[in-house]
């Protein structure tokens, strides 16, 4: 493979060094700060990516970055790079995991924290397709007034195909976000229209140059099991159409 600069961080490796390691969790606040406009998040605490059950028989989840605030708040922070029919689903279904397991033994108050679901999806979400939209929200809101169910999740799924702004086009932090994210791997230097801390921390953990040898083979071998996925779909294709060729005498 050829390497830039920068590693591309929408592949496993890379994503959870940038946003799920404590050395930088300077570019995870400030991505969270971005995103979440409901007070200011100074400091973060990582914590077990596995979401069990309420039973050993339940199914289980896993986040590829799970953080938790100094006022109690929750952040999952999910990079999906293979397209997922039910990507939106299957986040909500993780984030009712997180809820559950806030439950206490004894007497309980039922009081549950808020949780804010933010997902990368390197794959067109259909209902935005041809309409310059580039991100969904949700979020459970009483019709009438618009407040917000206390204890409830937030979900934020952002369309990496659909946002297409360079760099001179980037109006807000959140585009600014999604302009690094995407482009990682093609920078040679931090864009004039990006600065701030948090940005250049991101770039830090993001440059190659600073992998260990362990962190590099395992950012390689996420892109040669991409690969492999891909070559076998398409010998699968392949198949598939030199057999209905034969069957129907092409």
């Amino acid at each position: 493979f050829k390497h830039g600069r920068y590693a591309d961080v929408r592949y496993d490796t890379a994503f959870k060094k940038c946003f799920g390691s404590e050395q930088y969790k300077l570019a995870t606040i400030g991505l969270l700060n971005a995103i979440i406009t409901e007070g200011n998040i100074v400091d973060v605490k990582f914590v077990n990516t596995e979401l069990p059950g309420m039973t050993k028989d339940d199914r289980k989840g896993i986040i590829d970055v799970l953080c938790t605030d100094t006022e109690g708040k929750t952040f999952f922070i999910e990079m999906q790079r293979a397209e997922h029919e039910f990507f939106q689903e299957r986040t909500y279904f993780y984030s009712s995991l997180y809820v559950q397991r806030q439950a206490q033994r004894g007497d309980w108050n039922f009081k549950l924290e808020p949780s804010y679901v933010i997902a990368f999806l390197n794959f067109p979400i259909r209902q935005l397709t041809d309409t310059g939209c580039y991100m969904q929200h949700y979020r459970m809101t009483e019709r009438s007034s618009g407040s917000k169910l206390p204890g409830s999740s937030e979900f934020f799924f952002f369309d990496l195909k659909n946002f297409t702004k360079n760099d001179g086009e980037l109006s807000n932090d959140i585009e600014k976000w999604l302009f690094l994210v995407k482009n990682s791997s093609v920078l040679e230097s931090r864009p004039e229209s990006i600065s701030g801390k948090a940005f250049d921390v991101f770039l830090e953990a993001a440059e190659i140059a600073g992998y260990t040898k362990d962190e590099f083979i395992q950012y390689e071998k996420n892109m040669v099991t991409e690969l492999d996925i891909k070559l076998a779909l398409n010998a699968e294709l392949y198949h598939r159409y030199f057999e209905d060729a034969t069957l129907y005498g092409y």
